[in-house]
Parts: structure tokens; sequence; C-alpha cells
């Protein structure tokens, strides 16, 4: 991973959890984890449903926004692509439970936080 993290060009580390078949959990990963914290490379890491792959139907409770813990705890700059919220009607409404993980993990102000009112349908 040096080699990613010493190119100018790259700017953050993408994860789609459900299609890459991850397990953000995985005691496996806090090096990687801590890799990222020390060389200030944020993990764009996708979190809510993911229509857009197979695996992201089939996989989809790795998608869940309270997996970003691990990666909080070491330190990541975590940045949560589409904050959780539904695609579908039918979809789980979490909006709030995200906004309270992420106040949550903000504690001791260690975590940039921005809240976008969101227009809703539901």
């Amino acid at each position: 991973m040096e080699f990613i993290v010493s190119d100018p060009n790259a700017v953050l580390m993408k994860l789609i959890p459900s299609v890459q078949h991850i397990n953000l959990r995985d005691p496996k990963h806090k090096s990687y984890y801590e890799f990222l914290a020390k060389n200030r490379m944020p993990l764009l890491c996708h979190v809510g449903p993911e229509y857009s792959f197979p695996e992201g139907i089939r996989e989809k409770e790795r998608d869940h926004f309270r997996f970003l813990d691990k990666p909080l705890e070491c330190g990541v700059t975590v940045i949560a692509a589409h904050c959780a919220t539904p695609v579908f009607p039918f979809d789980k409404y979490e909006t709030k439970e995200f906004y309270a993980f992420m106040k949550s993990a903000n504690s001791g102000s260690k975590v940039q936080l921005w809240e976008i009112p969101l227009l809703s349908l539901y």
C-alpha cells in the first residue's frame, strides 16, 4: 500500500463492503486501518443499500453504518457514502440512527461532522 499513499494523485481509499465481501469488523483489517490513519488517507466507505451490483443485494448486511466503528477507533477519517439513506420506500430508514452513531463517534471532537438537512418522502 505504500505505492498508493505515495502517489500524489491518490486522495482516498474506497470500499463497498457488500460487493467486495469485506467484514469491516474483522480484526485482520486493524493494520490496514492503522496504516490509513498514519498516512492520513481517508476511507470512503459505502453505507446503506447498494443496488448497482448483485452482491450488494445478497450481502447487504455488510453495508451497515455501525461497522464503521472499527476504522473510526483506529483514527481513520471516514467518509460514509450515502449516509445510510434509503434508496426505495421499502429500505430501512435509519438516518436518525446514523446521525446518533456519528455524533457518538465524535465524542472528544475527533470526527468532523456536517449536518445536511434532507427532504424525505417518508
